[in-house]
C-alpha cells in the first residue's frame, strides 16, 4: 500500500506510513481498465487484434473504459487475522492469565497429591473401597462432585448415582486454593478494579481442570463372582457438574486472598465482606450451639468421635438454610420453621427452642447489620447488593450440601426396583426466598438508625 502523501510503498499493509506517519487506513485507489482497439482510428488497419499499439502507423490503441474508485477503510483480511490474534495475545497478558492458570493448576495438583496419601491410609486401614478408587476420584470427591456407577452382570443391571454433598471435605480444595493462590498471585499483578472478576477467571479456570480430572478419574473394574460369570462396574463422573463445582468452591477463597493482598476501598468489595462475614457468623454461632447442645444433652448419642463432628457441620448447614425460612426436604417429608412443632415430625423439644433461638439471633444479626449499612454506606440501594450476594452464598450453600442417592435395578430383564433418598433444597427457591427474607429485616434495621 502506498502512502498518498510521501509515496513510499508500504508492505504488509501496515495502519500507518512507516517514513511520515500517515494514516493507511483510509485511502482511496482507482483502478482502469483498458480497452484494445481492434481497428486503428489513424491508418484504418483492421489487424490489431490483442495490440497495443498499431502494426502499420505505430498509433495507440488503448483506451480507458472504466474508473473504479475503492475506499480501504478497514484492514484486509491478514491484518485482521493477525489484529485478533494480538488482542487476544494483549487480552490474556492483561489478565495475566499465565499466573491464574498456575495458580489453578498449583491447586489440583496439590490436591491430587492430598489424595495420593488419603488413597495409601485407605489401603493401609485394609478397606476394600480402596479398590474402587485412584487419586483423580478421591480429589473430584473432596470438591463434592457427584458420582454415576453403572454395575452389569449376568444377574441385571443396576444404575446408581450418589451425590454426597459433605460440605466439610470442601476444606481440603479450599485450603489448597488458598495456598496456590498466596504463592502465585503476586499483589503487583491483581487488577485493583477488577477483583471479582479476576476471582471469576480463576476459578473458571480451576473448574476446566478439575472438569478434565472427572475423565481421569473415570474406572472400570471386571470383577469374578463365580468361575464363569464376572461383574463389570463402571464409575463415571459428570463432566459439567465437576466444571460447577470447581468454579464454586474456588471462587471464595480465590477472592479472599486477592482481597487480603490488595485492601481496597471499593465500596461494593465492601458490602461483598459484610455478607459474607455475616453468612459466616451465622454458621458458626449454629455450629458452636450445637456442639454446646451435644456435651449438654443427650441427643447425638455418646459418641464424640470424628464422625460426630463431621455430622455437626452438615447438620449446621441445614439448620442455616432452615433458619433463612428455606424449607429442607429428607426423603418425601418437608421440613420448614412453620412445620417443625407437627408431632409427625419427631423433631426433638430440645432441638425446637434450638431452631426459634437461632432464628431471633438471625434476626438481631441482619436489624445490626442493616443498622450499620447506614452509618457507613448512608445508601438505601447497598441492602439490594447485600442480600444478592447474601443469597448467592445460602444457594451455593444448598447445591454443594445435598445428598442424593438414587438408582435402579433390573433383574433378569423381568423385574425392576427403583430406590431414592434425599436430602436438601432447592437451589432456586432458596435464593430466592433468602434474598427477601434478607433484605426485608435489614430494610427494617435501616430504618431504625434515625441517624
Amino acid at each position: 500500500m502506498s502512502c498518498e502523501n510521501c509515496g513510499l510503498n508500504n508492505f504488509g499493509c501496515k495502519n500507518y506510513c512507516k517514513l511520515d506517519g500517515r494514516d493507511l487506513t483510509n485511502l482511496e485507489n482507482i483502478n482502469i481498465e483498458f480497452g484494445n482497439e481492434k481497428t486503428c482510428s489513424k491508418c484504418g488497419e483492421s489487424e490489431n487484434k490483442n495490440s497495443i499499439y498499431c502494426k502499420s502507423c505505430g498509433n495507440d490503441l488503448t483506451n480507458i473504459t472504466k474508473v473504479k474508485e475503492y475506499t480501504y477503510n478497514n484492514l484486509n483480511s491478514v491484518e485482521k487475522d493477525v489484529n485478533i490474534k494480538l488482542n487476544i495475545k494483549r487480552y490474556l497478558e492483561k489478565i495475566n492469565i499465565r499466573n491464574k492458570f498456575l495458580t489453578a493448576m498449583g491447586s489440583i495438583i496439590l490436591l491430587i497429591v492430598i489424595s495420593v496419601f488419603v488413597k495409601i491410609m485407605i489401603g493401609a486401614m485394609g478397606l476394600d473401597i480402596n479398590e474402587y478408587l485412584n487419586p483423580f476420584s478421591i480429589a473430584l470427591g473432596l470438591n463434592l462432585v457427584p458420582i454415576n456407577v453403572l454395575v452389569n452382570s449376568f444377574m441385571g443391571v443396576a444404575n446408581i448415582n450418589i451425590s454426597m454433598g459433605i460440605i466439610i471435605y470442601s476444606i481440603v480444595p479450599i485450603l489448597c486454593v488458598v495456598l496456590s493462590s498466596t504463592i502465585f498471585i503476586k499483589k503487583d499483578c491483581i487488577d485493583k478494579e477488577n477483583i471479582i472478576k479476576d476471582s471469576i477467571i480463576l476459578s473458571i479456570i480451576y473448574g476446566l481442570i478439575l472438569g478434565i480430572v472427572s475423565i481421569l478419574g473415570r474406572k472400570y473394574i471386571m470383577s469374578p463372582i463365580s468361575e464363569y460369570y464376572s461383574m463389570s462396574i463402571a464409575i463415571k463422573y459428570s463432566f459439567i457438574k465437576s466444571i460447577l463445582n470447581g468454579i464454586i468452591i474456588s471462587f471464595l477463597p480465590t477472592y479472599m486472598v486477592l482481597f487480603n493482598k490488595l485492601k481496597p476501598k471499593n465500596n461494593k468489595l465492601k458490602v461483598i465482606n459484610k455478607a459474607l462475614k455475616t453468612i459466616g457468623a451465622l454458621y458458626l454461632i449454629v455450629l458452636v450451639f450445637l456442639t454446646i447442645s451435644l456435651f449438654s444433652t443427650n441427643i447425638f448419642g455418646d459418641n464424640k468421635d470424628l464422625a460426630i463432628f463431621i455430622k455437626l457441620t452438615q447438620l449446621s448447614i441445614y439448620l442455616l438454610q432452615l433458619v433463612n425460612f428455606i424449607p429442607i426436604v429428607i426423603s418425601n417429608t418437608i421440613i420448614s420453621i412453620f412445620n417443625i412443632g407437627d408431632v409427625s415430625l419427631y423433631v426433638h423439644e430440645s432441638m425446637k427452642l434450638f431452631i426459634y433461638a437461632i432464628i431471633l439471633l438471625t434476626l438481631v444479626i441482619l436489624i445490626v447489620s442493616g443498622y450499620d449499612i447506614k452509618n457507613k454506606f448512608k445508601n438505601k440501594g447497598v441492602i439490594k447488593y447485600f442480600s444478592l450476594v447474601y443469597s448467592i452464598v445460602i444457594g451455593c450453600t444448598i447445591y454443594l450440601s445435598k445428598i442424593d442417592t438414587s438408582g435402579s435395578l433390573s433383574l433378569l430383564e423381568v423385574q425392576n426396583y427403583g430406590g431414592y433418598s434425599y436430602i436438601g433444597s432447592s437451589v432456586v427457591v432458596g435464593i430466592v426466598i433468602s434474598f427477601l427474607y434478607s433484605y426485608v429485616i435489614l430494610y427494617l434495621g435501616y430504618k431504625l438508625n434515625k441517624e
